[in-house]
């Protein structure tokens, strides 16, 4: 086994050693060695790796937020993408507004997020066009 980080004691060493027998490891088969150890590193060494973690979870943050921005600026255009499907059926559609409203319900004390349609035609649907709208 090899590890890095601080030096084991010899107990944790004869505890790692006795544990291995629960796994069915014969205690003898097993080397313990040192890997990386921050003992012998400087104060300024330290300093620096702390700072490399600090700047890969920031990193980690930053992706997050993005993929959030991204998400909400992709729902901006979803009225795009509604207005071209729908004109493709329906040639007579000219405008086409989404958006999303919150809506607080008295009795339940709940918000809800609703989406809004609204749609302008140059000339009149019949019901049926309507219901496949609807639909």
């Amino acid at each position: 086994m090899i590890y890095g980080g601080r030096p084991l004691t010899e107990d944790q060493k004869n505890y790692i050693l006795e544990k291995s027998k629960n796994f069915k490891i014969d205690p003898e088969k097993i080397l313990i060695k040192q890997g990386l150890t921050f003992t012998n590193l400087s104060d300024s060494e330290l300093e620096m790796i702390k700072l490399k973690e600090e700047i890969l979870n920031m990193n980690e943050l930053l992706n997050k937020k993005q993929s959030k921005i991204d998400s909400i600026v992709k729902k901006q255009y979803f009225g795009n993408e509604i207005f071209n499907e729908i004109k493709s059926i329906f040639p007579q559609i000219k405008n086409c507004l989404y958006a999303e409203a919150l809506n607080t319900n008295d009795s339940t004390r709940s918000i809800e997020i609703i989406p809004i349609i609204i749609i302008q035609k140059n000339k009149k649907l019949n019901k049926s066009e309507i219901q496949k709208i609807h639909n």
